[in-house]
């Protein structure tokens, strides 16, 4: 048939014809011979192979697939059945679909709209710190957990840096963090330990004269006054009038060895010199009890260098003279007073016997 043909038949005026509808004087032999005749389907030219009586023609058309119908969903589209299907599920914009991320129902059409919006949506940091998580999820990673949002340091030193870098500038080079003194260990902000090892008391340092020993600034002082080698002090003869005066701890010893002779000598005139101001104030009870002393002293020195493995003989025989003449000034000094003579005589009659000894040893 022509293209008129099928367009009559697809229409309600065709149909009615084909069941005779029309005639007002049915003749019931012609219509029964007319719809037994064979036919072929009225869309054969747009591909339907359907075969039959033109009685089933109507049958027919309400299921062939070629036949055109608008989408039942409202998108005013007309396509061959065959087709429509497909397109009702697959491809018209007003179909159902869920969205595969939060599983709500839209519309196909309005999907791309959506899925801009979808808070389900999974999304890549968009400050690339390459962490994905939903589109809801977002500015709270921004706010709480991602590295490269620049924050505000903890301390408040100032600083500003990337959240993944914050750990490390407050653990080792915020100047707010707290540090502990390596020395004293107490707490300090890493500002102010500069400031702290100026006067830290723990803090070890060179001595201050240059003797190499290593001690803390707080003992520094006592190290000084009573260990210090360098350290000018007084020989212990400087009240006898020792020419050195002051001598370097160091050095005291040697002096004090090299110098004996010339300190008992100075002791001895020290000695003299009290006996003739004595002489001239007899009753000055003290300086005669400092007599005494003295010459106990000058007999326990004189013992200690006698019992030396090498003994100086002739520092005995310089000093011997001068005591056995001290002692005989205090012997044969004017008795006027009993006092000078009752003090001295035991101190002498005590030590009389190792003069002896030692002038016999000598001669």
């Amino acid at each position: 048939m022509a293209d008129n043909s099928v367009e009559i038949l697809e229409s309600e005026k065709g149909r009615d014809l084909c069941r005779g509808e029309e005639q007002t004087h049915p003749n019931i032999y012609v219509r029964d011979t007319v719809l037994s005749l064979k036919c072929s389907c009225p869309l054969s030219q747009r591909g339907c192979e359907w075969l039959g009586t033109l009685g089933e023609c109507e049958n027919h058309l309400d299921v062939c697939s070629y036949v055109h119908k608008k989408c039942k969903l409202g998108c005013e589209i007309v396509l061959p059945r065959h087709e429509l299907k497909i397109h009702v599920s697959e491809q018209c914009n007003f179909r159902e679909i869920p969205c595969e991320h939060c599983q709500t129902d839209f519309k196909a059409g309005d999907m791309p709209v959506h899925i801009e919006k979808c808070p389900k949506m999974p999304l890549k940091c968009e400050l690339k710190c390459g962490t994905v998580m939903c589109r809801m999820d977002m500015a709270h990673h921004l706010e709480k957990d991602c590295g490269r949002v620049v924050v505000e340091c903890k301390l408040d030193c100032g600083r500003k840096l990337p959240r993944d870098e914050l750990s490390m500038h407050v653990n080792t080079k915020c100047v707010q963090r707290m540090i502990p003194c390596e020395y004293c260990h107490i707490d300090l902000k890493a500002c102010e330990m500069t400031i702290h090892l100026v006067e830290c008391p723990k803090m070890p340092l060179k001595c201050e004269l240059g003797c190499g020993t290593v001690v803390c600034r707080n003992n520094m002082a006592q190290h000084i006054e009573e260990e210090c080698v360098e350290k000018m002090i007084e020989c212990p003869f400087i009240k006898y009038k020792c020419e050195v005066g002051l001598i370097k701890r160091k050095e005291l010893n040697q002096h004090l060895e090299e110098k004996r002779t010339e300190h008992t000598e100075l002791k001895l005139s020290a000695m003299e010199e009290i006996l003739m101001k004595q002489s001239e104030n007899p009753t000055h009870n003290e300086i005669i009890r400092k007599q005494g002393e003295m010459i106990e002293q000058m007999s326990q020195e004189m013992e200690s260098l006698k019992t030396e493995a090498k003994l100086n003989k002739e520092i005995l025989k310089q000093i011997l003279p001068k005591i056995t003449n001290l002692y005989w000034k205090i012997k044969m000094e004017d008795i006027r007073t009993s006092i000078i003579a009752i003090t001295l005589f035991p101190y002498i009659y005590k030590n009389s016997s190792k003069l002896t000894d030692i002038s016999l040893h000598l001669s």
